[in-house]
């Protein structure tokens, strides 16, 4: 059987039963624009590893090319376990795939987050701009929350709920993970600011979901403030939240993360300050008193100044 054939009339029938919407468009999309392509007149039995890897060579982007061979593979995983192949699955095989450029997503500093509030004080976006930043949210979480979700006494945020624009259509689904639907709690200042913006009830998002995003660059273009993309909010308050101390596995918790590998690889990001702190922590707990030691001209004093001169 072509892969293809199998794929349309077996695969994507089958996951679109069991994954969310935005999960079977990402797939199809991968599918229409580098899969099937590639493999429309190919018999299944008939992919080989080499076949798989020059394929992999030719897509230009390297998570591109690993979002389309995840897709690839779960098809013929999905053969496999259908008994439609008479070969051994050759994505089982050690393929290796292109280096990604890792986490480069733009951090804003504690001084940049103070200006961007300011900023957006008084915006129909400053709600949900505010409890992304300081809460740690997924865009789709800040934009599915309720003014009926916060505990005004107490500052707790009841997190279960994430609205995605899909397919032409707004989509209200519960949280990514069951460990993403959680309680969070808001710092006094944002808790006193909502406070004078609050509503009895609704959403805080008082626009389409779809116009958001480009609201939230707009007003940051047009009013001259830092500029991260709003989906950066979540990975901004991740690294402040370290370099003001939290502990890693309670970051990991208040982000609504399965594991903390997530945290630390994807969100937190320290600047070199954070590096020069910890050195400067370490200095104060091992060195020796100071009428112990060689003369030495500021030479920590040297090194901070040239690193931070290079950033």
């Amino acid at each position: 059987m072509l892969l293809t054939e199998f794929a349309e009339k077996h695969y994507f029938p089958h996951v679109k039963k069991t994954v969310r919407e935005t999960t079977y468009v990402g797939y199809w999309s991968s599918y229409i624009r580098y899969v099937r392509p590639e493999f429309s007149d190919v018999d299944m039995n008939g992919i080989t590893v080499l076949h798989i890897e020059n394929w992999i060579d030719s897509i230009e982007k390297p998570g591109a090319a690993a979002k389309a061979f995840k897709v690839l593979r779960q098809i013929m995983r999905r053969a496999d376990y259908c008994d439609m192949l008479n070969i051994d699955d050759p994505t089982k095989k050690h393929i290796k795939l292109p280096k990604t450029e890792g986490n480069q997503n733009r951090i804003l500093t504690a001084d940049e987050v103070k200006e961007l509030l300011v900023g957006f004080r008084g915006h129909i976006l400053e709600p949900c701009v505010l409890c992304a930043v300081t809460l740690g949210l997924r865009r789709c979480e800040s934009f599915g929350l309720l003014w009926e979700d916060i505990d005004f006494e107490t500052g707790d945020v009841f997190v279960h709920r994430s609205i995605q624009y899909i397919n032409g259509h707004e989509v209200c689904y519960p949280t990514k993970t069951k460990l993403s639907t959680r309680h969070v709690y808001l710092p006094p200042y944002a808790l006193q600011r909502l406070l004078e913006i609050r509503e009895e009830s609704g959403p805080l998002l008082k626009v389409p979901v779809r116009e958001a995003p480009v609201l939230y660059k707009k007003h940051i273009q047009e009013s001259v403030l830092p500029y991260t993309p709003f989906m950066n909010l979540r990975h901004t308050y991740a690294t402040l939240a370290l370099e003001s101390g939290t502990d890693i596995l309670l970051i990991a918790k208040m982000l609504g993360h399965t594991d903390l590998e997530m945290a630390y690889t994807r969100y937190v990001k320290p600047s070199k300050q954070a590096y020069i702190s910890a050195q400067n922590n370490m200095q104060d707990l091992i060195a020796p008193p100071e009428k112990e030691r060689k003369p030495i001209k500021s030479l920590f004093s040297r090194l901070k100044a040239k690193v931070l001169g290079s950033t």
